[in-house]
């Protein structure tokens, strides 16, 4: 099995479970821009997602789901994107820098331009309510 495969189970409603580790996979020029977005970061070619972490793939509010779904060409990107929200919360990431990556992510997952930026300023909206909250 490639590292790069994403393998879960429905555990509860929405929410999956990783079965094996997870490996978000960037390029060589990816590295240089991840550096460039989080330079207190060690960043490598890859980010590991480990095993029993629980997602639930594109939090995509149901009345837009038919324009941008949940799973698909995003969903690698998405629970990368999900980890590093955890990664946030215990204070090993900045949060803006999380949604910074998933915007990378997206683009390296080759999900389209407009799509990719909808997706992501719908994510730094949410991101900027919450610390408001």
């Amino acid at each position: 099995m490639e590292k790069g495969e994403l393998i879960t189970i429905l555990r509860k409603g929405k929410d999956f479970e990783l079965l094996e580790d997870f490996y978000f996979y960037f390029g060589y020029g990816d590295v240089d821009t991840l550096r460039k977005i989080a330079s207190k970061y060690l960043w490598e070619q890859k980010i590991k997602v480990p095993k029993g972490f629980i997602t639930d793939f594109g939090s995509i509010p149901s009345i837009f789901q038919g324009i941008i779904s949940p799973v698909g060409k995003p969903t690698k990107a998405y629970v990368l994107h999900d980890y590093l929200i955890v990664e946030s919360k215990g204070g090993n990431i900045e949060r803006k820098v999380a949604d910074k990556i998933l915007l990378l992510a997206l683009k390296r997952q080759e999900v389209g331009f407009v799509k990719r930026y909808v997706i992501y300023y719908a994510v730094r909206a949410y991101s900027i309510m919450v610390e408001l909250l």
